[in-house]
């Protein structure tokens, strides 16, 4: 699928360690990468600002310039998602132009209550 721009998309955290894009612009995905569906180009790192939105329960908005591909500016909106305990259960993430139209994040069927058991290594190869 890809990077796309402009777009909600909500990041599973339950697992130390393990990050998985869950929702796109509010359809369900399965565990997809955050690298090849989150992050617009290699040298910026939106894995360590959804782990700062995890780890501090704090929103975090950030403007970005890559010194690679054709597009190098980007407005980036993390936005945690607790469970009844207070905990980050996930990060509502949204990557796009600078000069885009941040709309509210768009609720999924799996943003009120993410769920789900930390997966083995054996399947967590198959992302």
């Amino acid at each position: 699928m890809g990077v796309q721009l402009n777009e909600w998309m909500l990041v599973e955290t339950l697992c130390p360690g393990e990050m998985s894009v869950i929702s796109c612009g509010g359809n369900l995905r399965e565990w997809a990468s955050v690298r090849r569906n989150v992050q617009p180009a290699r040298d910026v790192d939106v894995e360590s600002i959804i782990q700062r939105v995890r780890d501090t329960r704090r929103k975090v908005v950030a403007d970005v310039t890559s010194r690679t591909g054709p597009r190098s500016s980007f407005h980036i909106e993390a936005i945690p998602v607790l469970g009844p305990s207070g905990e980050t259960h996930g990060v509502q993430v949204w990557v796009g132009e600078p000069d885009a139209v941040v709309l509210p994040p768009v609720s999924s069927p799996a943003s009120p209550g993410i769920s789900r058991r930390c997966r083995s290594p054996k399947r967590s190869k198959h992302r």
